[in-house]
C-alpha cells in the first residue's frame, strides 16, 4: 500500500544549493518512490547549531511503498555519500534529511521516531511542507502543518525563513 511521506532537507556546508540538488536527484532515484513535489529552497538562520551557518531548506513530499525503515536507511545513506560526519550534536553538514512525516504513523524507536518529534516547532520545516502540503497531518498534534504554522506566527517565533530566489 502506498503512504505519503514528507521529507525536511537541508545543507549548511560546502555548496548548499549543489548538496539539495544531488539530494534531489537522489530522492527521486529512491526505489519505491513517486509523486514527488519538492518546495522551494528557503534560507534560514541555524537554530540550536553551535557554530551559525545559514541553512538551505526545502521540504519533499512523496508517496512510497518502501518501509519507514528502510526509507530512513536510504537517506542516512545519502547523507553519508554527501560527506556528513557527527562529531557533536547539530554539527554543520552537508546535507540533512530528516523523515518527518510517513502517513499517519506514530512510531518511536532508537532510530526512528515519527512524526519527527520537533517539526511542530520548527518554521524552517512547516513553511515549506506548508507550501506543497498545506493538510499534511500530525497524529500527534492532531493537527495539520497549516495549522502548526500560525500557531508558531501567532506566538511570534521568529526563526528568520525566506523563500530563496535561487531556483532548484
Amino acid at each position: 500500500m502506498k503512504v505519503k511521506a514528507a521529507i525536511g532537507m537541508g545543507s549548511n556546508q560546502g555548496d548548499r544549493l549543489h548538496n539539495m540538488r544531488m539530494a534531489a536527484r537522489a530522492i527521486r532515484g529512491l526505489e519505491g518512490c513517486d509523486n514527488f513535489h519538492f518546495s522551494a529552497l528557503y534560507q534560514t538562520a541555524a537554530i540550536d547549531c553551535p557554530e551559525p551557518f545559514e541553512f538551505l531548506n526545502a521540504v519533499v513530499c512523496l508517496t512510497t511503498v518502501t518501509p519507514a525503515h528502510k526509507l530512513l536507511h536510504q537517506l542516512q545513506a545519502m547523507e553519508l555519500e554527501q560527506g556528513r560526519i557527527r562529531p557533536y550534536p547539530n554539527a554543520p553538514r552537508p546535507l540533512d534529511l530528516d523523515l518527518l512525516l510517513y502517513g499517519k504513523l506514530i512510531m518511536e524507536t532508537t532510530q526512528l521516531t515519527l512524526p519527527h518529534p520537533r517539526m511542530d516547532r520548527r518554521l524552517f520545516v512547516l513553511t515549506p511542507l506548508v507550501e506543497i502540503w498545506p493538510d499534511a497531518y500530525h497524529p500527534v498534534k492532531n493537527q495539520t502543518a497549516s495549522q502548526l504554522q500560525n500557531m508558531l506566527l501567532e506566538e511570534g517565533l521568529d526563526q528568520d525563513v525566506t523563500k530563496s530566489l535561487q531556483p532548484w
